[in-house]
């Protein structure tokens, strides 16, 4: 045989690269930097909160905060820095100076004086650390000044002051640290999330937990997400979640696993080309060649083999001895694609079936255009081992003139027409074997005979 298991496989990593190439995550994934981060919006003090406070803060808190509802949030940020700038002030401030700068905060942050509001806000939670409102706008004001990091930060203690904890800030916090590859923070965020508010998980959570437990080299820890998500989800992002699965299970070496999850996906979506590919490619990693030529024919019978599939194809027919099938898909292939290894395959196809003339019309055809030595001889091979000496004879002087095996080829040549009854043409290829080494002995021992 001209193939052997071993060459016919030296095609397998490229088909399993040309069923399903291996993404990158963040191309097969939503790209991290794209998503919109889930920012609570801005707070405001709720009236119950101001119970405690001097009358004058209180007075000037409604003033401030009617302000802000007529749209006036200059306004009310000047009244708020006059109030604390007056010396009048300065007792009723050192008690309520968080909410103060905080009411301030907000009417600098609509005015979009943002970085009048970030001082703000930093008084306030300089004031009272544990203020969660404070801690959640300047969450929202970093993000929205390009400080992620900060932002992240800043969600999380805002949900950890929180009195009620509300899932949205530390999922924020948990998707800026994310953005900021700042993978072991948004980890442990995700999975505050998941078991503190187990009953409020969603698909996005469990997406952008996996790009973080990937970003950290975990991806042991995101197959779960991924299962889940390849179950629980429709349309094409049931098939974005399954391919990517597939592949994780590829490049976690689990191939049982992935030779059972592309088992039901074959069988859920027949249809499908990509599946039947995949389920061709693990088959032939396994080496199990039966199974994966029947993959990948349903594969070519859903859409076109390209060039790379039908030599792959015709190479497993001939592995698995079906020359039939193998020539013919090679005679499909255009010329300029035809190898001198896959004449030479061509060539054994017709041998095994007994085509000699076929073999030798498919050399004509490709020798010379290939300028292959091996397929000069070749042909002249046929010719002798099918009993057509004289024309055995010719081609093994062509194939010495033209240095294919030269030693070898005169002596064939000799052969040849010692066969036909050439005994002068016999001699004189004998006589010019003998002038190379490896075969001189031989060739001596025929002119002997000769004479």
């Amino acid at each position: 045989m001209f193939l052997n298991k071993q060459k016919a496989f030296q095609h397998k990593e490229g088909v399993k690269d040309g069923i399903m190439p291996r993404y990158k995550f963040k191309n097969l994934m939503l790209a991290v930097m794209a998503f919109a981060l889930l920012v609570p919006g801005v707070c405001f003090a709720k009236a119950d909160s101001q119970e405690s406070l001097p009358l004058s803060v209180r007075q000037i808190l409604y003033k401030a905060y009617t302000a802000m509802n007529e749209n006036k949030p200059g306004e009310a940020a000047a009244l708020l820095c006059k109030f604390k700038q007056n010396p009048k002030n300065a007792k009723d401030m050192a008690e309520a100076r968080t909410m103060v700068e905080f009411a301030e905060g907000n009417g600098r942050y609509m005015a979009k004086d943002y970085k009048g509001a970030m001082a703000c806000f930093e008084q306030a939670v300089k004031s009272d650390p544990n203020y969660s409102a404070a801690w959640s706008n300047m969450a929202v004001l970093c993000h929205e000044m390009g400080d992620t990091l900060r932002a992240a930060q800043c969600f999380l203690q805002a949900y950890n002051t929180a009195e009620e904890k509300k899932p949205d800030l530390l999922y924020s916090a948990a998707a800026a640290f994310l953005m900021t590859e700042q993978y072991a923070d948004s980890i442990a965020a995700f999975e505050r999330l998941f078991t503190e508010f187990p009953q409020q998980v969603t698909n996005q959570w469990r997406e952008y937990a996996v790009h973080a437990y990937l970003g950290s080299k975990q991806p042991r820890k995101a197959l779960r997400l991924v299962e889940y998500l390849a179950v629980n989800t429709e349309g094409n992002e049931w098939r974005r979640w399954n391919e990517f699965l597939l592949h994780q299970y590829l490049d976690l070496e689990m191939n049982k696993k992935a030779l059972s999850l592309v088992e039901r996906l074959v069988d859920k979506e027949p249809g499908d080309p990509l599946w039947w590919k995949a389920l061709a490619n693990l088959h032939l990693s396994e080496n199990r060649l039966e199974e994966g030529l029947m993959a990948l024919w349903a594969y070519g019978k859903i859409t076109p083999w390209n060039e790379e599939e039908q030599k792959l194809a015709a190479d497993l027919f001939l592995v698995l001895d079906v020359p039939a099938e193998a020539v013919a898909i090679l005679e499909l292939l255009p010329e300029k694609e035809l190898t001198a290894s896959l004449v030479r395959q061509g060539v054994y196809c017709y041998r095994r079936m007994q085509q000699t003339g076929k073999a030798i019309a498919l050399l004509d055809k490709h020798a010379y255009r290939l300028k292959d030595k091996e397929l000069t001889i070749l042909r002249a091979d046929i010719f002798y081992e099918s009993g057509n000496f004289c024309d055995a004879c010719e081609a093994y002087e062509r194939a010495a003139k033209e240095g294919c095996s030269p030693g070898r080829a005169w002596l064939m040549a000799g052969y040849s027409a010692l066969a036909h009854g050439d005994k002068n043409k016999a001699n004189h290829a004998f006589q010019k074997a003998m002038t190379f080494q490896s075969h001189s002995r031989e060739a001596k021992n025929m002119l002997k005979r000769l004479s």
